[in-house]
């Protein structure tokens, strides 16, 4: 009955939203580009850094490709130098770092920390040839020790229509949506259904190899994914799918929805999971919110199976110096189920960025349980944020 309520709750805010969004959204018109490799600036692609708005999801949809006023791939802004009839690379070879660092970090109950080289991160994308991509990260963390990981992918895009990226990384790498992307975010605090789960079950956000077939027809967007699941680096056995479809009432208005089915070996046999969840996606100006609802359930061996919910809704608002974000609060509210359905853990996040620069961004950030299960003691945690991208 919780999840019936809290999903009773979720969906006239969800509609109420998008009902507000068609009478006052104007559709994007402009198109974006990596910034030093076309020559412009990163808000043509995001509305603040790491978020992606309309001209950013166009761009990746096409393979890191720019496109016309009709979402195909303008060749007239190729930048791939033919080697050969058969051969075009990268004239200007897109590669990047990023430095994201928590310059104090408390939690409650615990001691403060020095962090500012939490991640460390060098990373390229572009174009292989005319209709292909490519994607290459290499990251170390302090809670790692700084052992480097990577993920990575290739990918094919003869047409808008359908798309073939294949690789390691996240069962939704190649959605283009900020509400099922758990990297791009700006808080310490991850959203709540793309992080249920562990690495080793089924979690939206931890990495495995994949491969995804995508496109748009009309406002349409659609993804097929199949997966070796996370903790199977190499891809045994393979049986995680996923299904996606998202609806664009305008470039800037989305709703969409998924469907998951995996399954885990187990000592005892076969854990199954299904997973079923509904986003949605709003850029109103300097206004944007995001949001999604999950509902999972897991079928162990030999034991009852459970069913717990989790979603997030996220709100944030963009000041600007002209084009370029200047000061941009945020608030999430994340929370999950366990327990099927008997303990719920929520969490409130408020964060201010300030963006002296469009790839340079600091932030504070206060985050405090709402709900925990049982009697545990509620935790709080202050970020002070530093995050660069060159």
């Amino acid at each position: 009955m919780k999840s019936i309520h809290r999903m009773s709750l979720f969906c006239p805010a969800l509609l109420a939203g998008v009902i507000v969004a068609g009478l006052t959204a104007e559709p994007a018109s402009a198109i974006s580009a990596f910034a030093r490799k076309y020559k412009v600036e990163c808000s043509n692609c995001h509305s603040a850094m790491p978020y992606l708005n309309a001209n950013g999801r166009a761009f990746k949809e096409a393979g890191y490709r720019l496109v016309d006023s009709h979402g195909n791939v303008d060749k007239t802004m190729d930048t791939t130098e033919k080697v050969s009839d058969s051969q075009a690379m990268e004239k200007y070879f897109p590669i990047g770092g990023r430095f994201k660092g928590y310059v104090y970090n408390k939690v409650k109950s615990e001691d403060g920390q020095l962090r500012p080289a939490h991640e460390i991160e060098i990373f390229a994308a572009g174009s292989l040839w005319d209709t292909a991509s490519f994607f290459l990260e290499l990251e170390g963390e302090d809670e790692g020790d700084f052992v480097t990981g990577a993920v990575g992918s290739f990918g094919w895009h003869p047409s808008r229509q359908a798309n073939l990226v294949m690789g390691y990384g996240s069962i939704l790498h190649t959605d283009p949506y900020n509400s099922v992307s758990n990297h791009r975010r700006t808080t310490a605090t991850h959203k709540a259904p793309l992080n249920y789960g562990n690495s080793q079950a089924a979690r939206f956000r931890a990495d495995a190899e994949f491969a995804n077939f995508y496109g748009r027809v009309g406002s349409f967007f659609y993804e097929a994914s199949y997966s070796g699941g996370n903790g199977n680096p190499e891809g045994d056995n393979p049986r995680d799918y996923l299904g996606r479809l998202a609806f664009d009432f305008t470039p800037d208005i989305m709703i969409g929805g998924l469907y998951y089915v995996a399954t885990r070996d187990r000592s005892a046999g076969d854990l199954d999971v299904t997973r079923t969840g509904l986003d949605f996606n709003l850029d109103l100006g300097n206004f944007f919110a995001s949001g999604m609802y999950l509902t999972s359930k897991e079928e162990p061996p030999g034991v009852a199976s459970q069913t717990n919910d989790s979603a997030f809704v996220e709100l944030y608002f963009t000041s600007r110096r002209g084009e370029r974000p200047l000061v941009v609060p945020l608030v999430r509210y994340d929370w999950t189920e366990s327990n099927d359905g008997r303990d719920t853990t929520s969490v409130v996040t408020a964060q201010v960025n300030t963006y002296p620069i469009q790839n340079a961004r600091l932030a504070l950030e206060y985050s405090k349980e709402i709900d925990v299960p049982g009697t545990r003691e509620k935790s709080d945690r202050i970020v002070l944020m530093a995050d660069v991208n060159f």
